[in-house]
């Protein structure tokens, strides 16, 4: 989610499990931390939906693995389990 509230194309990328996609916009930057309105980052969701390979190039573009989603209260790691 970005400064105006919306769904970036990142989180977006990221929901469908669009590896080439993903990789495109980290490499143009895209802020891997951002996070929807419930506090559910980008990391937060691949590492939910169980895409490793997405979580491993998130990680590296500087997503924070201790960013706990706000809803629920579970890190990264909890939600890849």
């Amino acid at each position: 989610m970005n400064d105006a509230g919306f769904i970036t194309p990142l989180y977006c990328a990221v929901t469908w499990g669009h590896v080439a996609i993903v990789r495109l916009l980290l490499e143009r930057r895209a802020d891997p931390n951002l996070c929807v309105k419930n506090g559910f980052s980008v990391l937060n969701s691949a590492s939910l939906k169980g895409y490793t390979e997405i979580v491993d190039l998130l990680v590296h573009a500087g997503a924070d693995i201790h960013l706990a989603s706000s809803d629920c209260g579970l890190f990264p790691l909890e939600l890849a389990a």
